[in-house]
């Protein structure tokens, strides 16, 4: 799955299927050093992948997220997740996303995607940074913590509620 991230990055094959009701267990981060079980996606022209009723879900006890849209305000990405089940992400740095983290100025869309058991400082399923876009289509965030109590999606707001 890393190599087709990296390549749909690179606007070769943007679209990714996966094998329909598999369980990919994903086991460290993706580099030495990252908070990531899979490469940051930073096609903004966007990577989709179906799903097709599978599951990628983070094992062992290393601490990480399995999905990053975008990687700081100067690089974004823009991704969309369809058909698809997502556990068990559990990042180390304190800025959260248990399973999708969205920077700034990036795009996330998912529909029918289920985030399951999450853990994040902030964002125990999702976290919405500011000025990126996240919408969910029949979706749903279960058994997600977040110690701070930020919740299970946690979009950023510049102003109140």
């Amino acid at each position: 799955m890393i190599t087709a991230i990296n390549n749909a990055n690179l606007g070769v094959d943007a679209v990714i299927d996966l094998e329909p009701f598999c369980l990919y267990e994903v086991t460290a981060p993706y580099m030495v050093g990252a908070d990531d079980g899979l490469p940051p996606i930073t096609n903004t022209n966007g990577v989709t992948i179906n799903g097709h009723n599978a599951t990628i879900k983070r094992v062992g006890t290393t601490a990480f997220r399995l999905f990053e849209v975008g990687t700081s305000s100067l690089v974004q990405g823009n991704l969309t997740l369809n058909d698809l089940t997502v556990m068990n992400g559990q990042p180390a740095a304190a800025v959260g996303g248990a399973a999708v983290l969205v920077r700034n100025n990036s795009t996330f869309a998912g529909t029918n995607v289920a985030f399951q058991g999450g853990t994040a400082n902030i964002g125990g399923g999702i976290r919405v940074m500011g000025g990126a876009t996240g919408n969910l289509t029949d979706s749903r965030i279960s058994d997600s913590v977040s110690p701070r109590g930020a919740g299970g999606a946690r979009p950023c707001r510049a102003g109140p509620p």
